[in-house]
């Protein structure tokens, strides 16, 4: 008996049935990624209107400093720090957690100690 071709079209029908299960899971989470990065910018956004309007024009710019730096800060401790333990940590250094992250927050400051001697010479 010919059935026309497929040689084991149950088994290619689960697949695709495990494949859109795995699509959607993907989309959800996508969805709520951009739901909450949505939700945090766009809040973020208001308060900067809102308290553009309320404070004077020196008020709003400490405020607008204070958050500049408070973004650079965070981004040099994700780049730093973070980006590296979940990258490397979980992976290579399972044994040696407490060492490696000691090694992560010493090397920056060792090379910023080294990159300021090199500049005084």
């Amino acid at each position: 008996m010919s059935n026309g071709g497929c040689g084991n079209c149950a088994g290619k029908v689960d697949a695709m049935r495990i494949d859109a299960r795995g699509w959607r899971l993907w989309l959800r989470r996508g969805l709520l990624a951009i739901t909450d990065q949505g939700l945090m910018s766009g809040s973020n956004f208001v308060l900067s209107i809102v308290l553009a309007r309320w404070l004077s024009a020196e008020q709003y710019g400490s405020y607008a400093l204070a958050f500049s730096i408070f973004f650079f800060l965070s981004a040099a401790h994700q780049a730093l720090l973070l980006e590296p333990m979940s990258v490397l940590g979980t992976a290579q250094y399972r044994d040696r957690r407490r060492e490696y992250t000691g090694a992560l927050l010493w090397l920056p400051m060792d090379y910023l100690y080294r990159r300021q001697r090199l500049v005084r010479v």
